[in-house]
This record gives structure tokens, sequence and C-alpha cells, in this order.
């Protein structure tokens, strides 16, 4: 990869939590070593990660967020998505979940109530409202300006060039400033009344 000119590299780390990942049927997560390990490997080739993680699965509590955030600010990750679990319409996901009465709005890509970072279920082990606060304290843990500069420094020897620090530090702008304008909107506009609205 490093050889072909890549300069950051996406991992779905998904959880920090072992049980959470056996139900993701993921517990092939860890075959090519723990994810320190892993990473590790990307930074001795210069190649930065963006990490994406999922809240509410059963194993998951309100301290998987802060874990995560804590985490991913260990092991200097470039940029981060934290984000609550959305289950989608036809998957298993959404079948078992709504077989368990545990969907709080069956049809949500429909219900304009939505709002982006909304919890759309009951989870096991936190409340619906931690599920849909705990991304958001990991994304403003992540992107704090200090957690910006200090991963910037202590990234900078390891992704071996100044543009990718620049790089780096425009991601990190940017993520700021999305994060700030999505949560709490719309998912879309609304049928009907926002369309008659928005047409001249």
């Amino acid at each position: 990869m490093a050889q072909a000119g890549c300069a950051l590299a996406l991992i779905g780390f998904e959880s920090l939590e072992r049980d959470s990942l056996v139900q993701m049927r993921k517990k092939w997560n860890g075959v090519a070593g723990g994810y320190d390990d892993v990473i590790r490997r990307f930074h001795a080739r210069g190649i930065m990660i963006y990490g994406t993680f999922v809240f509410g699965y059963d194993a998951d509590t309100a301290a998987s967020f802060d874990r995560a955030a804590a985490f991913a600010r260990e092991q200097s990750l470039c940029i981060a998505n934290f984000n609550p679990l959305t289950p989608m319409p036809g998957t298993g996901l959404y079948d078992r979940l709504l077989a368990e009465g545990r969907l709080l709005r069956e049809a949500w890509w429909l219900d304009p109530s939505y709002r982006y970072g909304d919890a759309i279920f009951a989870p096991r082990r936190m409340s619906p409202e931690e599920l849909r606060q705990g991304p958001m304290r990991a994304r403003r843990a992540f992107y704090s300006w200090p957690s910006i500069a200090q991963r910037a420094l202590r990234g900078a020897p390891k992704w071996r060039a100044l543009y990718k620090v620049g790089t780096m530090l425009l991601a990190n702008w940017i993520s700021r400033r999305e994060i700030a304008r999505k949560q709490g909107r719309p998912l879309a506009l609304r049928p009907q009344t926002d369309l008659a609205e928005a047409t001249p």
C-alpha cells in the first residue's frame, strides 16, 4: 500500500468490546494481531488511519464511548468516526430488534421527527439517551483542539511527511465543522410540506 502511494487507510475497528465483535460476526477483526499491532504496522509505513466505531451492541455500555475516544487519541488516529448503531430495514438486525420490541421508531427513515444521531432502538446495557449522547461525547473528546494538537505532534514522526500533518489538520477542522452542523438535523427534507415550501 505504501509503495502504491497510500497515505490514509480506513479501518473499521467497530468496537473495542470483544463480545460486540462476536455479535457483529467480526471475530476476525483480531486475526492480524491486536488493534495496537495493526496500527503500529500502518504507522511504520507512514500510513495515517481513519478509524470508525459503532455503539449500541448488547455488550456496549456508557463507558464504551469514552474508551473508544481515548483509544483513538492514544493511537494517534488521523480522523475517527463515532456513530450509534443504525438498524437498516431488511437486515437481520432490524428484524431481531423489531421482534424483541426494542425499536423506538419502526420506520425511522420516514419519520420527520428523526434527527441525525438519534437512537432508533433501546440498547441492552444503556439508555437510548446514553446511546444518543455518547457518540457526540466521543467526537467532542477526539476533535477537541488539545486532542488535535496532541495527535498531530505524536503522529508527525510516524506519518513521515509534512503534507500529511497538513492533511490531518485540515481533515480535523472539517470534521469539527460538519459534526456540529449535522447533529440534530433532519435526515432529509420532509415529504410534501418542505418540498412545497422549496418550490418557487
